[in-house]
């Protein structure tokens, strides 16, 4: 069960990089810039679900992109490596009030590379 789980949202999390990665060739605006904000924000959070749902076996009661990733250094120090100084949303959840989003085209291109290097991060451990 925690595997099917965790394969979910590891495949859920890639196909919005996929569609992040797409929508971001074709940015011409600010609402483009929101729109990748936001699911970048989902992505890594799945993504680090994800992993460790499937190195521990239960999903992380974190609510903080940095709670998860520091949970997933606990596992594998490469995580470590993660920069999370560019990333202004700190909160998994969507509805809270202090939620802030990126319009700023270098920020969010940013955000999709840290997206991209969890993802490759991700795939290089798990195979192991």
């Amino acid at each position: 069960m925690k595997t099917q789980r965790s394969n979910q949202l590891y495949q859920k999390a890639c196909e919005e990089l996929s569609l992040i990665n797409q929508t971001w060739q074709k940015r011409n605006n600010d609402s483009v810039s929101f729109l990748v904000c936001q699911s970048i924000k989902e992505c890594i959070c799945n993504f680090l679900q994800s992993y460790l749902l499937m190195k521990k076996g239960k999903l992380s009661r974190s609510k903080s992109i940095a709670g998860l990733v520091n949970q997933c250094a606990e596992i594998n120090e490469q995580f470590k490596k993660i920069d999370l100084r560019w990333i202004s949303c700190k909160d998994c959840n969507f509805n809270t009030e202090a939620d802030v989003f990126c319009t700023s085209t270098q920020r969010v291109q940013i955000c999709t590379l840290i997206a991209n290097g969890i993802k490759k991060l991700i795939d290089d451990k798990t195979l192991s």
